[in-house]
């Protein structure tokens, strides 16, 4: 065989395929480095939970004893969260769904602080149909995590970036915008 057939395949020297197989090693690395960074980023956000366990007629008073309102035909939602993570999540919410429809209203906690663990908070002022959501309602979280994302978790277990929240629905409209001027 012809030693300079070996040195030229496809038109192209040996030395140039090299470098045509490092820049596709970086591509490879690049792609692979981003593709962690976003699993990283949701590791935290996956990791949290709620669920209902309990409904009763709506409480007077809240745990620190401020009244509550009272709304004719209401209850009171139990919530049980689990924050999976090492690390607190914060502006967190529990939202309560008053139907089976898509477009059921929300009713939801106050924000606060979940540290990491177990803990059940209320949802008042909760108006539930009779039947079976009186007694298991569905549940939906919001949060903002370590990193400053706000994620949600829908009550079929669905994830992904917050679209429930007032704050959740407005980064989602400026997203974009202030995702180009402050990019973290």
């Amino acid at each position: 065989m012809n030693p300079a057939c070996l040195t030229r395949v496809l038109g192209l020297s040996i030395a140039e395929w090299g470098s045509i197989a490092t820049v596709g090693t970086l591509i490879v690395a690049i792609l692979l480095l981003i593709r962690e960074s976003q699993d990283k980023r949701r590791r935290q956000a996956q990791l949290i939970s709620a669920w209902a366990v309990g409904v009763s007629p709506q409480r007077s008073s809240d745990e620190f004893g401020r009244p509550i309102s009272h709304v004719e035909k209401a209850n009171s939602v139990l919530v049980h969260v689990r924050n999976g993570s090492e690390g607190p999540v914060y502006k967190f919410q529990a939202w309560v769904l008053n139907s089976f429809a898509p477009d059921a209203a929300r009713i939801g906690s106050a924000e606060r602080l979940l540290p990491p663990g177990e803990t059940e908070l209320w949802v008042d002022s909760v108006e539930l149909p009779d039947g079976g959501l009186a007694e298991f309602p569905r549940v939906e979280v919001t949060f903002r995590d370590e990193r400053g994302k706000r994620w949600q978790r829908t009550y079929d277990g669905a994830f992904g970036p917050d679209a429930i929240s007032r704050e959740g629905r407005r980064s989602k409209r400026f997203g974009g915008l202030r995702r180009l001027m402050f990019r973290r």
